[in-house]
């Protein structure tokens, strides 16, 4: 049987009581458990509900007639209201309000795509943060690999004394490089090569113990 308005305004109403009671679900309330809160109710709205009452209410025993409005405005006073007319008008307020935020189903799509899409997005910031700060790197290296060889020169004197050479000369000039260092390298063994400044520079003295 479908409950009319008032009845779902009651069940609502019952359903704050036995929230604020903490007793658990009224289904498992004995005789007792209406004993103590016939008497909560009178302490807190010096109306005395009987027993019987309340139990017709909540379903215990039949009850053909609805509750009469002085056993709703004790009901609703003690859920916290000042009568039963405002808890209504609350509860309707509520529904309303539920109502107006519900979300239809083409917004939940929209929204669940939108967070998608924003996921995305974070996933790829970090490769293109990799691919931004690798951009100077090239650059480097085509700015080294494009140096015209033209621009440099370079020309070795040997020393000699007493039949081996004791000291090599070296000119160079390579102020065209783009750092401010060089290599000087043997070209039969590439270990072996000395650091020497780009631009102050153009001559290097080394003996035979050095590594150039």
């Amino acid at each position: 049987m479908t409950k009319n308005g008032e009845e779902l305004f009651v069940d609502r109403c019952l359903l704050l009581i036995e929230n604020k009671l903490g007793w658990g679900k009224s289904e498992s309330w004995v005789n007792y458990d209406f004993e103590k809160l016939s008497d909560a109710i009178h302490e807190q709205t010096s109306v005395r509900l009987s027993i019987t009452t309340l139990k017709r209410i909540w379903g215990k025993l039949k009850y053909e007639s609805a509750p009469t409005l002085t056993t709703l405005n004790t009901l609703a006073q003690f859920a916290g209201y000042e009568d039963w007319r405002i808890f209504k008008q609350n509860e309707n307020s509520i529904a309303k309000e539920n109502d107006t935020n519900e979300v239809v189903p083409s917004q939940i799509t929209h929204v669940a795509k939108k967070s998608r899409y924003y996921y995305w997005f974070l996933l790829i910031i970090p490769f293109a943060l990799l691919g931004y700060a690798l951009i100077p790197v090239r650059k480097e290296k085509t700015a080294t690999s494009d140096v015209d060889r033209s621009l440099f020169s370079f020309r070795a004197d040997k020393v000699v004394t007493e039949g081996v050479p004791n000291s090599v000369v070296f000119h160079y000039d390579a102020r065209a490089a783009k750092t401010d260092s060089v290599y000087i390298v043997q070209t039969w063994d590439f270990r072996r090569k000395k650091l020497v400044h780009a631009a102050l520079f153009q001559k290097r003295r080394m003996h035979p113990g050095e590594q150039s």
